[in-house]
């Protein structure tokens, strides 16, 4: 049996918002949350430039709330083949 957070028909982005006040996020961080959400959904790589560009913020911006995601144990990043980076939310881990 799947973890709640496993299944299919969890709407990730939905539960993020549902629990904003729980995660004790900037408004900042909300974004890259939501952003990176879209992206592992969509099998879209993930790098510090796309994530700028989408939020129209330099990478050392993007560099900073990372940082800060990671020191709130929020995000897990891993690479496959070298090259994209999937970033997992502590939260469907089962770390949070």
């Amino acid at each position: 049996m799947e973890k709640w957070w496993n299944e299919r028909f969890i709407n990730r982005r939905d539960w993020i918002l549902d629990h904003l006040k729980d995660l004790s996020l900037t408004i900042e961080e909300t974004m890259v949350v939501l952003m990176i959400d879209f992206m592992n959904e969509h099998q879209i790589p993930i790098t510090h430039g796309i994530l700028a560009d989408k939020l129209k913020k330099d990478s050392d911006e993007i560099d900073d709330i990372l940082s800060h995601l990671s020191a709130k144990g929020i995000w897990l990043c891993s690479f496959r083949m070298g090259k994209s980076c999937l970033i997992s939310m502590a939260f469907f881990c089962g770390n949070s």
